[in-house]
């Protein structure tokens, strides 16, 4: 089915600004020592923005490729561009739950929320998170 130009005018948007935006994001954290020295939240959002860059630099690009090079790939590499696909959305979606999950006991247990998500708990959700990924 052919798509109208609009349309990948609108991805080709969507995938730079996707990119763009969570590199910045990604420079901003690893760049400011205040911000890395913060606990939770900002580990979060750093592996947000490296899942959602990861969408960006992988998915954008294959789509483009897959629509306007006529390449036939075989069953295996197509199952390796699924996996990684699969892989980096996943990862953005567990790692937005975990995200959600932190601020929903900080709000909720808001006195005992630095007992409940130490720097380990936080960094396990964060693991956790990529792993349900990859499985």
């Amino acid at each position: 089915m052919q798509r109208p130009t609009w349309y990948w005018v609108l991805r080709v948007i969507m995938t730079l600004l996707t990119v763009l935006g969570n590199g910045l994001v990604m420079y901003i954290i690893a760049s400011r020592k205040r911000l890395r020295q913060r606990r939770s939240p900002n580990w979060y959002i750093l592996s947000l923005a490296v899942a959602d860059f990861c969408v960006g630099v992988y998915n954008g690009p294959s789509l483009f490729l897959y629509v306007w090079l006529p390449v036939t790939y075989s069953p295996e590499t197509w199952a390796i561009l699924e996996f990684f696909m699969n892989v980096f959305l996943i990862a953005s979606v567990a790692n937005l739950f975990a995200l959600t999950l932190d601020r929903y006991l900080a709000i909720v247990h808001p006195f005992t929320h630095h007992n409940l998500v130490n720097s380990n708990g936080c960094l396990a959700m964060i693991v956790i998170a990529w792993m349900v990924a990859l499985l």
